[in-house]
């Protein structure tokens, strides 16, 4: 079963390329942009787990993205995938390096788990994201608190990250009961809207 999500609002504004556009803009302002070298390996590390979720899931999604009148699903997706993550991690990078203290580091840490719980909470109740298949925002906050600690480890232990992150992906399916041998070339079946 593929899942198609269609969320067009006659003369609505595309809430996620508005979105995105706000992060570009706040990772111009902070000047976040200028780490994009040094955390180049984080950033590709973020894009191919979000790729290897989509290829792993392709009929059987845990939380998926509405298009809206100006993008089609696929669309959406791939502004999330090359804008909305990496400038959130180029921020998110960027100010806790900025931290000297341990204490000070933890509470952008949490800072940071805070602003994308309540974005995604807003968004969920907006129909700008979806949750299936019993996904939550429980879960949506433990994931950000995996996410954001392997983006913050990965600079120094990169190969510890990606295996931590292969064996979540694992466990993920498995209490979720996600099919692995549903896995197919379209990894991005369900997408197209």
């Amino acid at each position: 079963m593929l899942i198609f999500v269609n969320n067009k609002k006659k003369g609505g504004v595309n809430v996620h390329i508005a979105f995105a556009l706000i992060l570009v803009a706040f990772v111009i302002y902070t000047k976040s942009y200028q780490l994009w070298k040094k955390h180049l390996d984080t950033l590709w590390y973020v894009c191919s787990m979000i790729l290897l979720y989509h290829f792993l899931t392709p009929t059987k999604k845990l939380w998926l993205y509405s298009n809206t009148i100006f993008t089609n699903l696929l669309a959406t997706e791939l502004i999330y995938i090359f804008i909305t993550m990496p400038c959130a991690i180029l921020i998110f990078l960027k100010a806790i390096k900025n931290k000297k203290t341990f204490r000070n580091k933890a509470i952008c840490f949490l800072n940071t788990i805070g602003i994308s719980i309540t974005w995604e909470c807003l968004f969920v109740k907006l129909n700008f994201i979806y949750h299936l298949n019993g996904w939550n925002l429980i879960y949506s906050t433990l994931f950000y608190i995996i996410m954001y600690l392997c983006i913050y480890i990965h600079e120094t232990k990169p190969l510890f990250v990606y295996l931590f992150s292969i064996i979540t992906i694992f466990i993920l399916m498995i209490f979720f009961r996600i099919p692995f041998l549903n896995i197919n070339i379209n990894f991005l079946g369900g997408l197209n809207g």
